[in-house]
């Protein structure tokens, strides 16, 4: 339990008072950050207003809460953001919640990214569809900032799509529609899209139980894990894409990429290596700001779906209902 003698004190002072607590989860630049994020929660006043103050007046119940955020953060390693319950993306307020995987800075990152190249596109009606979507950060980030894109948002996870539809409605959008379904297989069989997005799961599992209690005893490992040193589900994505991705896109763009997924540090060359043998044009490995590898966009060729295909794809379409509702969610 926090205990402070007295009630009124300045911003300054209790933010430094619980970045102590909070040093055996956080050094103190991490804690007076985190710290000041619970007290503009429990003040629900922003930064700026709070150093503008001389002195806050928080009351018994306020300190009690901030104990229990406290034991949260450092006892059961409960991640900050599903304490605060939204994360900022791409301008955007995105909800979140356990366990539905926590969009990361450096998915932002690349989905800026991602944005200004699509921003070229200015004088098409451009579909995309974003896969193994989860809270639907991708998905949203790029119907709220490409004024000329709709967008098809999949996931395996029904809790997931209650997330991204919550984040629909909040964000106002209306160009985005999310649909329950194992990667491709939910597709309408004619569908065809410009452009495919998909941040999957890539943790290989032997990567698992390194990964900091933060991220193992809140997040869907579902959302997370991959087998075959983490590409299975990037392998699928690539190996499909070709059949879901429109022709007519290429023709009239052909130096730019129809296919962009995140991969794990170090995934690069292994993960070009199965665009390549998918009929890949283009490949490239991007890197994020720790020079880690983060995501590839390639230029597919598109193929046709043989009638064998299609008869298989009605049967697992027709099967969806059937297939796990844990997996997939990014």
């Amino acid at each position: 339990m926090i205990r402070i003698l007295s009630k009124q004190q300045t911003f300054g002072s209790l933010l430094t008072t619980l970045a102590e607590f909070l040093l055996p989860a956080y050094d103190l630049p991490q804690g007076i950050s985190v710290a000041g994020w619970l007290i503009e929660m429990i003040t629900e006043r922003s930064k700026t207003q709070l150093m503008s103050m001389e002195q806050l007046i928080l009351t018994q119940q306020h300190y009690e809460q901030l104990a229990r955020w406290v034991d949260d953060l450092v006892l059961e390693h409960k991640p900050l953001a599903y304490i605060i319950g939204w994360v900022p993306f791409a301008d955007l307020k995105i909800a979140v919640e356990p366990p539905i995987l926590i969009p990361r800075l450096e998915t932002e990152e690349w989905v800026m990214d991602l944005i200004s190249i699509l921003k070229r596109v200015s004088e098409r009606e451009l579909t995309i569809l974003d896969l193994c979507t989860g809270s639907g950060v991708i998905g949203l980030s790029l119907a709220a900032h490409l004024c000329n894109a709709h967008i098809t948002a999949l996931d395996t996870n029904e809790q997931a799509l209650k997330l991204a539809e919550k984040n629909k409605k909040n964000l106002h959008l209306s160009r985005i529609q999310f649909l329950l379904s194992d990667l491709y297989e939910g597709v309408p069989l004619k569908s065809r899209f410009d452009v495919i997005v998909a941040n999957p799961p890539y943790i290989d599992e032997n990567e698992w139980v390194h990964l900091e209690p933060s991220v193992r005893n809140w997040e869907d490992p579902h959302a997370l894990i991959a087998e075959d040193n983490g590409v299975a589900i990037l392998e699928k994505i690539i190996n499909q894409a070709p059949y879901y991705l429109q022709e007519s896109f290429g023709i009239n763009y052909p130096d730019m990429s129809n296919l962009f997924v995140e991969i794990g540090a170090g995934q690069g060359k292994s993960v070009a290596e199965l665009c390549w043998k998918a009929g890949a044009e283009q490949v490239i490995i991007h890197q994020d700001a720790a020079g880690h590898d983060r995501w590839i966009s390639a230029r597919m060729l598109t193929r046709r779906m043989s009638e064998a295909q299609k008869t298989k794809k009605s049967y697992y379409a027709g099967c969806a209902g059937s297939f796990s509702k844990s997996g997939g969610s990014n």
